[in-house]
């Protein structure tokens, strides 16, 4: 799972945990407020307010609580503070106001258009970041000798006429499909 899904997967779960909580919150102060009711109706807060306001601070139930926080806040700060893959790469540019990007994903699907042009290569798929690009082919049927040279040289050269800012490493590797 990317780290884009991960975020937007986490963010609408406390969204809704919120969402929640906080129609059940105004529920509760609805029926203390306006119908005079003296009892909580769904949250059970008095049972937690009493149990909380008789901990001590040293205490191990609190103690845990607030372990459990820093560990659940710290694994927040974690995946938000994780490097992701670039979502652009930046071309460079001869004006030195203006910046232009390429999409990685487009990026992806080019270089591996490019890798199956090379004689030889059935397959290809490419993975781009901001410091390497992968490229995997499948060689086809026949003999595979040189393949991967050939298929280094034409990547280098496609990579340089795309003209990158800061051109990544380039990995090239081959598989040779077996014949049956």
């Amino acid at each position: 799972m990317t780290v884009k899904l991960t975020n937007r997967l986490l963010a609408v779960l406390v969204a809704l945990a919120l969402l929640v909580l906080g129609v059940l919150v105004v529920v509760e102060i609805a029926w203390v407020l306006l119908l005079g009711g003296s009892t909580e109706v769904l949250l059970p807060y008095t049972g937690i307010t009493d149990y909380l306001a008789g901990l001590a601070w040293d205490s191990r139930p609190a103690r845990a609580i607030l372990i459990g926080m820093v560990i659940i806040g710290g694994l927040l700060l974690l995946t938000e503070l994780r490097r992701s893959r670039p979502g652009l790469l930046t071309l460079a540019s001869s004006g030195g106001s203006v910046t232009v990007g390429a999409d990685r994903r487009s990026v992806e699907k080019a270089v591996a258009a490019s890798a199956t042009d090379v004689e030889g290569v059935s397959a290809a798929v490419a993975r781009v970041s901001s410091r390497k690009i992968s490229v995997s082919a499948v060689a086809g049927p026949r003999d595979a000798s040189g393949l991967r040279e050939a298929l280094t040289s034409r990547m280098q050269s496609w990579l340089e006429g795309l003209n990158l800012a800061n051109p990544p490493a380039l990995s090239v590797r081959v598989d040779e499909r077996k014949s049956r």
